[in-house]
């Protein structure tokens, strides 16, 4: 009788193995948990890498079909960690499509889906040259999660970057769409608001300064939204209390406190002009004033803010249920 080999190819199945359940071996059980710890830290290409071998050496062919579409998941994870959008947009459609037909994964393709989808928002600017380095609500909930990932691995100073980057998008956010005005004066292209793009010519020359050249910091931008359009919404947003992270406790403070003091460690470390080290307590603080930042701008969206498909939170149950040892996926 003709049989079928599966010894160089293990992802090869007869209809019998399909209808088979073995029992995993404690190996394969020590590699999900691996995976699963490695995925709740936000180590993505580690859990990537064990997911990969349990792919093509675990018994159960269930059990390798559910490891390679995790390992395409956590390998795009990986890339969108690295801010590298497009090579993760294509990591998570291979992780969708593998997914199809498999029960155990069908309660989490929306989640899948929705990380596509949120990946495809960011990457499809990309392709306007004139406008790709716009701030919008979708990168800039990405940039928080992003920095809310680095924070869980311990890469403190890289939260911090990541923090700056949403704090001072939020400003160019603000000037471009409620002012039109482009804030960035070495770009070539100004904003629609004639009128708005006079004013801040103006102020600029008041300070010694021109379009074409230089930078505006985020203290900047501040005084501009305030004394040039009489702008309070961050002034406003300033007085929120926050509890910010002291090290010891955390401490009720104003959110604008809570920036400065923010402003202050950045000047001081590898993040910016120093080469002092990012403390944890400072990563948090930048969570929690970064959110505190989001929910005040974004009012609007604060339920799909805190439902993003890339927050940690999802990613991990996500591993959890899938990679439970508890019982072995049928189907």
């Amino acid at each position: 009788m003709e049989t079928t080999d599966t010894t160089q190819n293990p992802t090869q199945h007869t209809s019998q193995e399909r209808d088979r359940k073995p029992a995993r071996l404690p190996c394969e059980d020590h590699m999900m948990r691996l995976a699963r710890r490695f995925m709740e830290q936000g180590f993505y290409q580690a859990a990537s890498g064990v997911l990969a071998e349990l792919s093509s050496t675990a018994a159960s062919y269930q059990l390798r079909r559910i490891a390679r579409v995790l390992s395409a998941a956590a390998a795009g994870y990986a890339r969108w960690f690295l801010v590298q959008h497009e090579k993760a947009g294509e990591l998570l459609d291979q992780a969708i499509e593998h997914a199809q037909g498999c029960d155990a994964l069908s309660p989490w393709m929306d989640l899948l889906e929705q990380q596509a989808a949120a990946i495809e928002q960011i990457v499809r600017a990309f392709a306007d040259d004139e406008r790709a380095h716009f701030e919008t609500y979708h990168n800039l909930v990405d940039t928080y999660y992003n920095s809310v990932c680095q924070a869980l691995t311990g890469d403190y100073c890289t939260c911090l970057a990541r923090f700056w980057r949403l704090y001072e998008g939020l400003l160019h956010h603000r000037l471009r769409t409620a002012h039109g005005v482009e804030p960035i004066l070495t770009s070539p292209h100004p904003g629609p608001s004639e009128e708005n793009e006079l004013k801040l010519s103006e102020y600029l020359a008041r300070l010694g300064r021109s379009r074409g050249r230089g930078t505006l910091y985020v203290h900047e931008l501040r005084e501009i939204l305030r004394t040039v359009y009489g702008d309070s919404l961050f002034d406003d947003m300033g007085k929120t209390i926050v509890h910010a992270d002291r090290g010891h406790a955390l401490q009720p403070v104003e959110l604008d406190r809570a920036l400065t003091r923010i402003r202050q460690l950045r000047h001081d470390s590898a993040a910016a002009h120093g080469m002092r080290p990012v403390a944890r307590s400072t990563a948090n603080t930048c969570l929690i004033a970064g959110r505190a930042l989001l929910d005040g701008y974004f009012s609007d969206r604060t339920d799909d803010i805190a439902s993003h498909p890339f927050a940690p939170d999802r990613i991990a149950a996500l591993a959890s249920s899938v990679l439970s040892t508890d019982s072995t996926p049928d189907k």
